[in-house]
C-alpha cells in the first residue's frame, strides 16, 4: 500500500531539523518534492483568480446562482497584505 501526503508549512522545516523540534526522519520523508511559491502577497492577480473560484465553487455547491466581485473588492483583495512566514 502506498500512501502520497501533501503537506504545506510556514516553518523553515530545515532550521527546524537543525533545532531539533522536528523530527529529521519526518523532514526527509515529506521532503521528495518541494515546490517554493511566493508569499501570495507577491502575487496580486492569483488572489482575484482563486477568490473567482471560490465563488464559483460554492455557488455550485450551495445553489447560489452566478456571483462575481466588483472592481473594488478585486483591488481590496489585491493590495492586502496576505500575512504569512517572511523570509
Amino acid at each position: 500500500m502506498r500512501a502520497r501526503i501533501i503537506a504545506s508549512t510556514n516553518v523553515d522545516l530545515e532550521e527546524a531539523v537543525r533545532e531539533q523540534s522536528f523530527r529529521e526522519n519526518l523532514y526527509y520523508r515529506l521532503n521528495e518534492i518541494q515546490i517554493n511559491l511566493s508569499a501570495l502577497r507577491e502575487r496580486g492577480n492569483d488572489v482575484t483568480l482563486l477568490a473567482l473560484s471560490f465563488i464559483e465553487e460554492f455557488g455550485r455547491v450551495y445553489s447560489l446562482g452566478s456571483r462575481s466581485l466588483s472592481e473594488t473588492s478585486k483591488e481590496l483583495l489585491r493590495q492586502y497584505h496576505w500575512p504569512g512566514i517572511h523570509p
